[in-house]
C-alpha cells in the first residue's frame, strides 16, 4: 500500500509540475512549488490578471475591428455620393 489509498490524504495537482501532491504539503515534493496559503493566493491573483489582461487585449482588438470596418463603410458612402 502506498499510503495514499484509504488514508484519508485530501490530494490536489501541482500547479507547476501538474503531479499529486497532499493538500497539507508545504511544497510540492516533484518540484519545489510552494503550496502556502499565500502561494496559493499569490498564483491565483497573477492568473486572474493575466486573464484580466487577455480579456482586455481581445476587446481591443474586436474594437480595432469594428473601427476598421466603420471606416471602411464611412468611405464606400463617400465614394457612392461623390460618384
Amino acid at each position: 500500500m502506498n499510503g495514499l489509498v484509504g488514508s484519508g490524504m485530501s490530494m490536489t495537482t501541482c500547479p507547476t509540475c501538474n503531479k499529486a501532491i497532499s493538500n497539507n504539503a508545504f511544497q510540492c515534493p516533484h518540484c519545489g512549488e510552494p503550496n502556502t496559503p499565500g502561494a496559493i493566493r499569490e498564483r491565483n491573483r497573477e492568473r486572474a490578471l493575466r486573464n484580466k489582461e487577455a480579456r482586455e487585449q481581445e476587446e481591443e482588438e474586436a474594437n480595432a475591428w469594428i473601427g476598421g470596418i466603420f471606416v471602411v463603410i464611412i468611405v464606400f458612402i463617400c465614394v457612392y455620393a461623390c460618384s
